[in-house]
């Protein structure tokens, strides 16, 4: 199999001797160590080498350890390819980000216009968050792990799915939240910390209650609720009595309800108007006393309020 291996029509580069110069500075070698230079294109043989044989993860740690030792412009491209070959999407944009900014003048227009229509596509495969903060830097938290600091804006590319987002700083409350980030989708997010104990946010110290301020208990509605109730019971009590009295009159005055009086006739129907409403007493008495009741166990309370008072509930 030959080593001419493309993704997105980007070549696996081979490392020209001639070109390494200008990538980067040699390190100091000690004594006993290989040249850093002699080692990155071992490192790079090795990765090519994984390539042919299809380890795509062996190819990758060996063109990382390359760019490690000696940074350059082959080592990079390869890491990226091999990055997108793995699925690791938003790492291979980081490194052709690299690329670009940092090689751009090793670069021929075709490598370039080659390496931009990659980024384009594998930026349909990924998110882009850009946070904002109208303040000092802050320094973001990505799902837990991943730390951003931003100043002003800072833009980053996440994989698609849920992402949680958290910042703190010292006398700032701390600041959440969750955003869903479908691929090929830019979201923006403005990290705004505000000083604690601001308006509308909770002090560090549990806020001291006034005595005033705790209310009044406030107990003669339950009194009332009970006194009416027995009230009204009592008089439904009476009713029923007297229309059960006026009912019995009037059947007894017309046993056989054939050819029967007019007077008790109606006296009867009287009697069952009457038994009606003495049956609505009782049960409005009975539900007063029971809502008084309950408002004698749990009284209401009421604190001052402007010029008048609010109530303050009774659970």
């Amino acid at each position: 199999m030959k080593v001419a291996f493309s993704l997105f029509a980007i070549p696996i580069l081979l490392w020209p001797v001639h070109a390494v110069g200008q990538s980067a500075p040699t390190p100091p070698v000690e004594a006993g160590e290989a040249p850093p230079l002699d080692r990155a294109k071992d490192d790079f043989r090795r990765g090519l080498v994984f390539l042919e044989e299809g380890r795509i993860e062996e190819a990758h740690a060996s063109f990382e350890a390359s760019f490690t030792r000696f940074p350059s412009k082959q080592n990079a491209i390869n890491s990226a390819l091999t990055l997108d070959r793995l699925g690791r999407e938003v790492e291979a944009l980081e490194r052709y980000d690299l690329v670009l900014e940092r090689f751009v003048t090793e670069l021929s227009s075709d490598d370039k216009a080659t390496i931009q229509a990659t980024v384009e596509t594998l930026s349909k495969k990924v998110a882009t968050l850009v946070l904002r903060t109208p303040g000092s830097p802050v320094d973001v938290t990505i799902d837990g792990a991943r730390h951003v600091t931003v100043s002003n804006t800072a833009r980053v590319r996440l994989a698609p799915g849920r992402h949680d987002l958290s910042a703190s700083a010292a006398h700032f409350a701390s600041w959440r939240q969750s955003l869903l980030l479908p691929a090929g989708t830019q979201a923006e997010v403005t990290v705004s910390l505000v000083p604690v104990g601001a308006a509308g946010l909770p002090n560090d110290r549990p806020a001291r209650v006034e005595p005033d301020a705790r209310g009044t208990t406030v107990r003669w509605p339950g009194y009332l609720g009970v006194g009416v109730g027995v009230a009204a019971t009592g008089l439904g009590a009476y009713l029923g009595a007297r229309a059960l009295a006026d009912y019995g009159d009037a059947t007894t005055a017309c046993p056989a309800k054939v050819d029967c009086d007019p007077v008790a006739t109606e006296q009867a129907r009287d009697a069952r108007s009457l038994g009606w409403v003495s049956t609505g007493f009782v049960i409005g008495g009975l539900a007063a006393v029971a809502i008084g009741g309950y408002l004698w166990i749990r009284p209401i309370r009421v604190a001052p309020h402007g010029t008048g008072i609010v109530a303050l509930g009774t659970f």
